[in-house]
């Protein structure tokens, strides 16, 4: 019986020892109001150097990297070839190159457009969606995840790699399906705005954006789409003038998946695009988990900010979950202990049938 016991604790020892292998990485991302983008720490070829971090904005076909005078452009691979990036509403062109990249001891072969024409006060800046900065690092992670802070200027911005995260872990979350839009960006539908019992619907295709500093409190999004959140928020007695709108004494509620994420105010820029870019700190608090593992991207926080949407099934009750997962629980230890039994009767039948044979051998 001790066999069995010791057996199974063996097993569950693994288990756990395993479970701590599982390997992540976490990119510390040094935050500039000068450069406007939050600085990543970079090796290319031989140049140690910070590069400005961008994550919503996309190339046209190569990962793209610019950088100034400093960088030994003749030790690189010169590809043959010319390509262009749209960046600040600039179209920027320059011939295509490869080098080694190294972030954060993982190096990799990565092509790019050198241009040295960009301000004096940055060495240049690099680009990736979420899912083309794992892209970087999936043979080094276990899961393929990727986690954004709370964005805080006077902070630095840490972003986890390969992190398996559990909803139990969260006080307060909602899940959003994750959907792709022309390839480029990886994001979910903004279904609702909520105050009282009025909705404002749209289904708007919406991308959670962590690197621009200057706009962190801000919605981008097309003409269109500001006036017409701007004339329901005014609607419904939020106060909205010059593409700023606050209340003191209405909540409003913005629905992703099967909840409602809290707001007292909803700042917007102009730009012409025909999603929404929700930055930073457009809801303070607010953390973002972009999980290809499952095509989901989870809300979550330490704050009251996100609630219960009566209108919608919350498939995420606390009662509910904790009473299945104690149900599954009982089960595969009632299981384990009829194995158990069933072991050890098999092994004293075995013993007592030996005993009785060599009993039987010592009779005359």
């Amino acid at each position: 019986m001790n066999f069995y016991y010791s057996f199974l604790l063996y097993l569950l020892i693994l288990v756990l020892i395993n479970s701590k292998n599982d390997k992540t990485i976490k990119l510390t991302l040094e935050l500039n109001e000068e450069n406007l983008f939050p600085l990543l720490p970079i090796t290319i070829g031989e140049l140690e150097t910070k590069i400005m971090y961008i994550s919503t904005y996309q190339n046209i076909s190569t990962n793209i990297v610019i950088f100034l005078n400093q960088y030994n452009i003749s030790k690189a691979k010169n590809e043959k070839k010319n390509d262009s990036y749209l960046f600040n509403n600039k179209l920027i062109t320059g011939k295509v190159y490869s080098d080694s990249f190294i972030i954060d001891t993982i190096k990799k072969e990565m092509k790019f457009i050198y241009n040295n024409t960009l301000s004096n006060n940055m060495t240049g800046l690099i680009h990736f969606s979420p899912n083309n900065l794992l892209n970087f690092f999936k043979k080094n992670i276990s899961f393929y995840t990727i986690s954004f802070s709370e964005f805080d200027i006077h902070k630095n911005l840490n972003i986890i790699l390969g992190e398996k995260y559990y909803l139990t872990n969260f006080t307060y979350f909602d899940i959003c399906d994750m959907e792709n839009k022309d390839n480029l960006f990886f994001g979910c539908k903004l279904k609702n705005i909520i105050i009282k019992d009025k909705k404002l619907s749209k289904n708007i295709f919406t991308v959670f954006e962590f690197s621009n500093i200057s706009n962190r409190n801000y919605i981008e999004c097309n003409r269109s789409m500001i006036l017409n959140i701007t004339n329901f928020l005014n609607q419904n007695k939020f106060k909205c003038e010059s593409n700023k709108c606050e209340s003191n004494n209405i909540t409003g509620y913005l629905n992703f998946g099967y909840r409602n994420i809290y707001f007292k105010q909803l700042y917007f820029k102009e730009k012409n695009i025909d999603y929404i870019i929700f930055h930073g700190n457009v809801i303070n608090n607010l953390k973002i988990i972009y999980d290809f593992h499952n095509d989901k991207i989870v809300l979550y926080s330490d704050k009251q900010i996100i609630t219960i949407n009566p209108t919608i099934p919350d498939p995420w009750k606390r009662n509910s979950y904790w009473w299945v997962f104690g149900l599954i629980l009982f089960g595969i230890l009632l299981i384990a202990y009829i194995i158990l039994r069933l072991l050890n009767t098999k092994v004293d039948d075995l013993f007592n049938s030996n005993r009785n044979e060599s009993m039987a051998q010592l009779l005359p």
